[in-house]
């Protein structure tokens, strides 16, 4: 997926790491980290409710990201920022392609 977005991971040995991504991008990634899991969720039998009941596996997260709330595309977003926090913390970070 870094591919697609035109970005690459990148190893920074016993640097201190600080990244930011840009608005344009951060809104790509959500989508992405979204479909992702909403491939997931699907392999796993998930189907669409207006009420999320883990037993009979329904989910109203089940949309297009575009469809969700924006309470519900925050999550995405912040999973974005967590994944990009978590590699800081290991000497990671993205970086564009030239």
């Amino acid at each position: 997926h870094l591919a697609g977005h035109g970005y690459e991971l990148r190893r920074y040995h016993g640097a201190s790491v600080s990244f930011t991504l840009p608005e344009e991008d951060r809104a790509e990634f959500s989508y992405s980290e979204h479909d992702r899991w909403l491939r997931e969720k699907l392999l796993m039998g998930w189907t669409y409710a207006d009420t999320k009941n883990r037993a009979l596996q329904l989910n109203p997260g089940i949309r297009p990201f575009d469809d969700l709330p924006q309470k519900e595309q925050f999550y995405d977003r912040l999973s974005v920022a967590t994944i990009i926090r978590e590699l800081a913390k290991l000497d990671y970070a993205l970086e564009k392609k030239a």
